[in-house]
């Protein structure tokens, strides 16, 4: 295997990872109609207790667990797309396990939640997943996220040589511009 088809299966596997950081709220999101005017965070709220609240929420809903199961899931994705990475599965375990378990990204992920949602948002997210639609969808995620985070890179690859093409075409305008 060459090294940039290494480095392209790693890739993709990074860029699928960011999904991870909105796994509660994709499917409420989708239950919601949207506000008529988005609602932004209340400055007067104090900091601390807003991350208490999202502290509370992840772990009512077991964040932390959903959030290493679609790691790990993600990880499988990318070996069943692109096998010739199966001898490089315990490398990329444990490269993702150090810079992107869930105790490497807790605070910055509280630090979002807290940045963009109001404490009520917040307590609305805790009810909504104390029920079953909320329960079902915390269950369903983190393989939903896989699927779709899948769903994304077979799309991409299929039409990767014409991005190629595009890339190659631009290149090439640009050093005439240059000459």
């Amino acid at each position: 295997m060459s090294l940039a088809h290494l480095q392209k299966g790693i890739l993709s596997l990074m860029v699928g990872s960011g999904v991870l950081f909105t796994l509660p709220t994709a499917v409420l999101a989708e239950q919601q109609p949207p506000a008529s005017t988005p609602q932004k965070p209340s400055k007067t709220a104090p900091k601390a207790a807003t991350q208490e609240a999202v502290e509370k929420l992840f772990k009512s809903i077991g964040y932390a667990d959903t959030y290493e199961e679609t790691l790990s899931r993600m990880i499988e994705v990318q070996i069943q797309q692109q096998p010739r990475l199966e001898p490089y599965r315990d490398i990329m375990t444990s490269f993702l396990h150090k810079y992107m378990s869930w105790e490497m990204v807790k605070d910055e992920i509280v630090a979002l939640y807290s940045e963009t949602f109001t404490i009520a948002e917040i307590q609305q997210l805790t009810a909504f997943y104390s029920t079953p639609l909320g329960k079902k969808a915390l269950k369903t995620m983190p393989e939903l996220s896989a699927k779709g985070a899948a769903l994304g890179q077979r799309r991409v690859m299929a039409h990767e040589q014409e991005l190629l093409d595009l890339i190659r075409e631009a290149e090439k305008a640009n050093r005439r511009k240059q000459e």
